[in-house]
């Protein structure tokens, strides 16, 4: 729990702890993942680091459609609704 309230000061803990499923769940006895799940106030906390980019507004001036899907293939399938 303590490791959850020195995250947002703290670099080391948020990359090799918060961000390390294995070692988060040896250091953090597996109960940290249950308390990010439980508790609000813990998942608003862990994103504070992150509050500046995720506030800043969206640039999409330079988006292209072309661009972004021209790797992409797609299938189209139909969706049956009720019994098959």
């Amino acid at each position: 729990m303590f490791v959850l309230f020195l995250y947002p000061r703290s670099r080391l803990i948020q990359e090799g702890i918060v961000w390390n499923p294995r070692l988060r769940a040896i250091l953090g006895f597996i109960y940290v993942d249950i308390l990010l799940v439980a508790i609000p106030l813990l998942r608003r906390r862990l994103l504070i680091p992150f509050r500046q980019s995720l506030l800043r507004p969206i640039e999409i001036e330079g988006l292209s459609e072309r661009t972004y899907y021209a790797n992409r293939e797609l299938s189209l399938t139909v969706a049956r609704v009720g019994k098959n």
